[in-house]
């Protein structure tokens, strides 16, 4: 209710709001340590000042302020340290004096794995020097006679 009311005396005063219209992350699988980007698109009028956050679904959450058209789309990185399956989610809210954005919030699943192992090198065999061949000796005073 608060959002509609906020919408309406914008629209009365003539100020153009920014809308929350869209998000998009860069992928629909992530690895652990792998940075994932959530894209997130506003339709925007002559003066752009709100605020929304990005929630990512582990606990992490990036404060946005779009303050400027040429910020939008807005992008936000995050790598996840665990794998699993993650709700991100872009949702308006007051950020210090800027309003919230307008619009409802976004969510998108995201799975997050852990990278696979490195590869199993194969064990090399140690290398062995061979030895010059030498002639069989014999103890002192016998001959040693080859047939």
């Amino acid at each position: 209710m608060k959002k509609l009311l906020f919408a309406l005396s914008l629209a009365v005063t003539g100020v153009s709001a920014q809308t929350l219209k869209d998000m998009k992350l860069d992928m629909a699988q992530a690895r652990t340590g792998q940075n994932v980007t959530a894209t997130v698109g506003l339709e925007a009028g002559d003066q752009v000042n709100c605020g929304m956050r990005v929630k990512w679904g582990d606990g992490a959450m990036t404060e946005i302020r779009v303050r400027d058209k040429t910020a939008i789309p807005y992008k936000a990185t995050h790598a996840y340290t665990k794998p699993g399956d993650y709700q991100v989610v872009a949702d308006p809210h007051k950020i210090k004096s800027s309003l919230p954005c307008i619009g409802n919030g976004i969510t998108i699943a995201l799975k997050v794995v852990a990278p696979p192992p490195p590869p199993i090198q194969a064990a090399t065999a140690p290398t062995v020097m061979a030895k010059p061949l030498s002639r069989p000796s014999c103890p002192e005073n016998w001959k040693l006679e080859l047939e």
